[in-house]
Parts: C-alpha cells; sequence; structure tokens
C-alpha cells in the first residue's frame, strides 16, 4: 500500500500557512506600529502553537536528517536585536522556566523568543514544496523542534503579550 502524501494532510496545509504567515509578519514587523505588530504576533503564535501540536509525526528520510540550513547565527542575533528594540519596555519579562522548580525564575526577551520562533520555521520552509521527501523532512523538522524548542517560546511569548 502507497504511503499517503504529506501534502495531503489537512494538518500540515494549515501549519505551513501559518508558518508563511508568521515568517511574513515577522519579515514586516518595521512597517507595523507596535500595538499592530503584537496584536498580529498574539494571532498566530496562538495559531502555530496549536498546529505545531496537531501535526503529525513523521520520518525524516532526508540522509544527513533535519534541515540544517537557515539564519546564520549573526542574522538571528541581528534579528532579535531589531525586534527588541521595537518591543521597546515591553522586551524583557521574567518566567518560570521549570514549572515543578520555584527556583527557576528567569528573565526573557519577547524579541529573543518571536526570533527564535522565526528560526525553526524558516529552516524547513526553504525546503517544504520541493519533493515529497523534503516535505517529509520538513515537517519532522518542525515537529521535533516544536517539542524541543520553538513550542516552548511561543508560550513564554503568549504570557508576555497577555500580560
Amino acid at each position: 500500500m502507497a504511503q499517503q502524501s504529506i501534502n495531503d494532510d489537512d494538518r500540515v496545509t494549515e501549519f505551513v500557512e501559518f508558518a508563511r504567515k508568521y515568517c511574513e509578519l515577522i519579515e514586516s514587523h518595521e512597517r507595523l506600529t507596535l500595538h499592530e505588530f503584537i496584536g498580529q504576533c498574539a494571532v498566530l503564535i496562538g495559531h502555530l502553537f496549536g498546529a505545531g501540536a496537531a501535526l503529525v509525526d513523521v520520518v525524516c528520510e532526508l540522509p544527513g536528517g533535519f534541515c540544517h540550513e537557515g539564519l546564520a547565527h549573526e542574522q538571528s542575533q541581528e534579528l532579535r536585536d531589531k525586534l527588541a528594540e521595537k518591543l521597546g519596555t515591553h522586551n524583557r519579562y521574567w518566567v518560570v522556566f521549570d514549572p515543578y522548580d520555584k527556583e527557576s525564575v528567569c528573565s526573557y526577551g519577547l524579541g529573543g523568543d518571536l526570533a527564535e520562533i522565526y528560526r525553526d520555521l524558516l529552516r524547513p520552509l526553504h525546503i517544504y514544496g520541493n519533493s515529497e521527501q523534503e516535505n517529509r523532512a520538513a515537517v519532522s523538522d518542525w515537529r521535533f523542534h516544536f517539542l524541543i524548542h520553538w513550542g516552548r517560546h511561543c508560550t513564554h511569548a503568549l504570557v508576555a503579550i497577555n500580560c
């Protein structure tokens, strides 16, 4: 029996749409007021978190594993700094990193959260749409990094934005 194409999964289609919109928002942040930017972030991050949690579990079949191309460290740091500047006094916030350890309070930057989410979404977008194998690798990358990295940045960012 043939394996179903990842492109036929509505959860993937929905996720890719939100990922593209989020990346476009981050790339156009300078054209928006702070209020517009934060409002759009809140909506898209909420959608991304839900869609990321619903992504199918697929095996990456690319040699070498997950997608590796993306923002260079310097580009990521530059974006984080620009977003932090835009957010101004709304950038720094406090969070309990481990909700089971009351001593794990630390300071985070909302600009850093937004940049980290962007970086983890953008990398697989570069290969998504090229082939079934690359689409599966992109979905695998998004899901894996949602579980270990950008999902937490979403939840922290949403709390900070909501406050």
